[in-house]
């Protein structure tokens, strides 16, 4: 292997193909010395939530993309996946992509949960992007994994789609994160990956005297600690 790039470890990063907020924000939040290679999601399906069941589900077809590259870890940055689909079938997906690929496979959804169990968190307040259906779908899925939820708050004015999320910017998620108020959770998540979200984290978390967090951020946490634990707690954004 050459070790011209990536001499602590490389990572494959899967996004949805028109996600332009995920290549970006990995590109901050990794150490230099971890080369970040990235494979689209793709689905010609029109219905926002099949698209999304179809990037799980056919996950192996997209992994293929890398053809044989060797990776010490790769995470799926879509987290909408996850909330339209049961958790044991998640878990298969993953489990057999793993198995044919012989590579460590982490889900946006699951590096979050392994931050919220890090910190303690019982209680989350969700800052979404998402449409009312989705926005729904997440409630439930956190709900269904053990933490109450505090307050929702959606950004944007989504609908049917999910694409008009890659419209917003931080600036959309920090105005509407006004409506959040500090003592109704003990962290709040800014889910999905295709919101802009890094530069507000900082502020919000201070005005809310809260962890907040975001899927990107968890995601490159988690893979970070997959490469190499000594890596771990220098995963921040760089200016």
């Amino acid at each position: 292997m050459s070790l011209d790039y990536g001499r602590m470890g490389r990572i494959g990063i899967l996004t949805p193909q028109a996600n332009p907020t995920v290549e970006p924000e990995f590109n901050r939040l990794m150490q230099q010395e971890v080369a970040v290679y990235t494979a689209r999601l793709v689905s010609r399906e029109p219905d926002a939530r099949l698209r999304l069941v179809n990037y799980l589900n056919e996950i192996e077809q997209t992994l293929c993309q890398f053809g044989g590259m060797p990776l010490d870890a790769i995470g799926f940055a879509c987290t909408g996946s996850h909330y339209l689909v049961a958790p044991a079938h998640a878990a298969r997906v993953f489990g057999e992509a793993e198995r044919r690929f012989d590579t460590p496979l982490i889900s946006a959804a699951d590096a979050i949960k392994a931050m919220l169990k890090e910190l303690g968190v019982r209680r989350i307040s969700l800052l979404s992007p998402y449409p009312p259906w989705l926005t729904e779908a997440a409630n439930a899925y956190w709900q269904s994994s053990g933490y109450q939820i505090g307050q929702t708050v959606r950004v944007g004015m989504a609908e049917g789609d999910t694409r008009p999320i890659y419209t917003l910017g931080a600036q959309d998620a920090m105005r509407s994160a006004e409506a959040l108020s500090p003592g109704f959770a003990d962290a709040v998540l800014v889910t999905g990956t295709g919101l802009p979200s890094l530069s507000i984290l900082g502020p919000l978390s201070k005005r809310l005297n809260c962890p907040v967090l975001s899927s990107n951020l968890c995601l490159a946490q988690a893979l970070t600690a997959r490469v190499s634990a000594d890596l771990k707690a220098q995963v921040r954004p760089r200016d």
